[in-house]
């Protein structure tokens, strides 16, 4: 079997979480007996140069890898508006390559088009796409809320998304919809790592049976990582951490604020570690985070951008992970990691972080954008070892990266034999 695996962008460039699962499975792939894997990722114009005369570039040492560099992509409308790189590079790449299977995890830098052109090419390849986020149903960066407002959106409609363009007419985004999911019927089958995201895509127009519920993978190996616990005897747990891409609907700013109001009120027998970097975000977001973590009165460190090398290290550090999203998250990769660490959790009530964290089991449940629930939050649980010790009690290992990996191979395997028509997509 030979398996395409393309993501949207490379961990040498930007350390998302859907990058580091789809290099993860990528590896994973390449280990097993009767399989070959290539990895195809998008490369964004702000980390490289161009080459002229392709939009293919390389890798040092990974030759398995290879980037693309698409002119003129319409992220708000997944679609490209030049075809160069798509028609001749990417023609050439897959009649070169030939696989039987192309997994892929995101559209951006390749379009909806990209569907249409490995069918075009290699009638026989299965496609299979799993859906990380919500950038085929929501224009404003995929995070289903409402501009300017901020608010949670449950659903998207023409009206709806017009009240976000106000300078776009509500028939556009129906004509988006209708385009993309024309497109989706090139997928053989969809994969989610939770039932939170799945249920939105069926209520968008996806049939419930085409999508399968496959959780994300992770590399860690869970007996060293179980030894690297703290000890149960220590008397406080009050280190509190955070880990990912600092943003505004990561709930960055709530924790901060958080900690601020907890040493405004005279407590100050916590500390929250801050493990990321504010990739892409605006100035006044950036002068604002620098300025309520300075009235957090060293309480809240920023130490920057990790690799996942760092994670065994700085996990030691802490003893509660807090995933404080505002948005409709889908399964954040901290979780993962910190109960891979045997680390609870507290976090946000709402979406994929409140299905991957059950409540007073392996963590707290906390209402998101609450800055004074968060509040409260920390000062019990920095005051509570006991609790640390019984929700870390409750904390089970992960879905590893080579269960993942099986659970997708037996997918490939399941479509590449079933002679089905493909996908039957709603459009209403």
């Amino acid at each position: 079997m030979k398996i395409l695996t393309v993501s949207h962008n490379h961990t040498e460039f930007h350390p998302g979480g859907t990058e580091v699962v789809a290099e993860g499975l990528h590896a994973e792939y390449g280990r097993r007996d009767g399989v070959s894997t290539r990895l195809l990722a998008g490369l964004d114009s702000a980390y490289r140069p161009s080459h002229a005369g392709t939009s293919l570039q390389t890798l040092p040492d990974q030759l398995d890898v290879t980037l693309f560099r698409s002119v003129g992509f319409n992220v708000m409308q997944m679609t490209q508006s030049r075809y160069d790189g798509l028609l001749h590079d990417l023609t050439d790449y897959l009649l070169e390559h030939r696989p039987d299977v192309i997994h892929m995890h995101h559209l951006i830098h390749f379009g909806v088009e990209f569907l249409f052109l490995a069918k075009k090419l290699l009638p026989d390849c299965k496609i299979v796409l799993t859906l990380h986020d919500y950038y085929l149903i929501c224009m404003n960066d995929g995070l289903m809320v409402k501009k300017p407002s901020g608010a949670r959106c449950w659903r998207a409609t023409p009206d709806a998304c017009h009240g976000c363009f106000p300078d776009l007419p509500s028939v556009v985004f129906q004509v988006r919809k209708l385009n993309i999911l024309k497109h989706l019927q090139f997928v053989d089958r969809f994969a989610s790592p939770s039932k939170f995201l799945k249920d939105r895509f069926v209520a968008w127009g996806i049939e419930e049976d085409r999508i399968d519920v496959i959780p994300n993978g992770r590399a860690w190996t869970d007996p060293a990582l179980r030894a690297s616990r703290p000890g149960e005897a220590a008397t406080a747990r009050n280190r509190f951490g955070v880990f990912g891409n600092l943003r505004e609907t990561k709930g960055t700013l709530v924790v901060a604020r958080a900690a601020a109001q907890l040493v405004e009120q005279g407590f100050r027998d916590f500390s929250i570690s801050l493990h990321g970097a504010p990739l892409f975000q605006n100035d006044a977001f950036i002068a604002e985070l620098n300025a309520t973590v300075a009235r957090a009165d060293g309480r809240v460190t920023l130490h920057g951008r990790y690799t996942q090398s760092d994670l065994p290290a700085l996990m030691q550090d802490i003893d509660w992970v807090m995933v404080p999203s505002t948005w409709w998250e889908n399964a954040p990769l901290a979780i993962q990691d910190a109960f891979a660490f045997g680390r609870p959790v507290l976090a946000s009530d709402l979406g994929g972080v409140a299905e991957a964290v059950s409540d007073e089991i392996d963590g707290l449940h906390v209402p998101a954008g609450n800055v004074s629930a968060w509040a409260d939050s920390i000062r019990q649980a920095a005051q509570s070892p006991d609790l640390w010790s019984r929700l870390a009690s409750g904390v089970r290992a992960p879905t590893t990266m080579k269960q993942s990996a099986d659970s997708y191979l037996a997918l490939f395997r399941e479509i590449s034999s079933d002679a089905a028509p493909g996908p039957r997509l709603r459009t209403a």
